[in-house]
């Protein structure tokens, strides 16, 4: 297993999130994604201190902003020559999330064989398992040390077939400071399923099991999560789970044009 994992421009910026963890801590405006920078408040941060950041990592997020402002804010800081796509905001409270999610499970009968966990401390064997189905269908992986709670507490769902082959995962991260924003929002995402066993409800499978699980580990009182608009099957899936789509809130990243940054 490794520690670092994906391209080789993913890892370098997954080491310097490890590296920055302590300025995280101190940082109620910014949150350690793992994958990249997260800024829930990027007012209390400081402009000039994101522009620095970025010049190191080439991308960054900035979490569920106004459109109409956030914008034009980042496109005269970092101009035209990047390039910013947006995420669609979904939230939930703990009662209408749990529930939603429990009828989900209760739908989607596991086949004979297979098996469904949450980890909250994965081993190495299983931490590379993610991160292979999570880099075949195109999802950024989270870095081993993330993936163990080293930085935040975080949830993974793992869903075997009967032959012991990973075929769905989904996590969810408690990434926010406890003083920010968002404090008291856990962060779920990095649902993957293996291209072969699509189109059967197993991401809504394990992004509910992870949800359900971890809400009675960390008793978060609202979650997070971030659709792009043409991504209906993902979209359903959330809503399945209880969360709704924000109408004035999107997250919009931040990419260099030498950033190769997966979704």
């Amino acid at each position: 297993m490794a520690e670092f994992y994906g391209t080789k421009f993913q890892i370098s910026v997954q080491k310097r999130m490890q590296e920055r963890q302590s300025w995280f801590d101190a940082t109620p405006g910014a949150a350690n994604g793992g994958r990249l920078l997260n800024f829930p408040d990027p007012e209390a941060v400081g402009w000039e201190r994101i522009a620095e950041l970025f010049a190191q990592d080439s991308v960054l997020s900035l979490t569920a902003q106004p459109l109409d402002r956030i914008l034009p804010i980042v496109t005269e800081l970092f101009g035209t020559d990047r390039s910013y796509p947006i995420w669609d905001v979904f939230f939930g409270n703990a009662s209408e999330v749990t529930a939603k999610s429990g009828a989900v499970i209760k739908g989607i009968p596991i086949a004979s064989g297979w098996r469904l966990e949450c980890f909250t401390t994965p081993d190495d064997d299983l931490i590379e398992q993610v991160q292979v189905l999570n880099m075949a269908t195109g999802v950024a992986p989270y870095p081993a040390f993330y993936m163990r709670g080293e930085a935040t507490p975080c949830m993974t769902s793992c869903l075997w077939d009967a032959h012991g082959a990973l075929v769905a995962t989904a996590s969810a991260s408690f990434r926010y400071h406890p003083e920010g924003r968002l404090a008291d929002y856990a962060f779920n995402g990095s649902i993957s399923v293996s291209p072969d066993n699509r189109g059967q409800g197993l991401a809504k499978l394990v992004n509910a099991a992870v949800l359900l699980e971890s809400q009675k580990a960390y008793n978060w009182i609202n979650c997070l999560a971030q659709v792009q608009a043409d991504n209906i099957a993902s979209r359903k899936m959330i809503e399945a789970c209880g969360m709704r789509m924000s109408d004035t809130l999107k997250t919009v990243a931040v990419i260099g044009s030498d950033a190769p940054f997966t979704r």
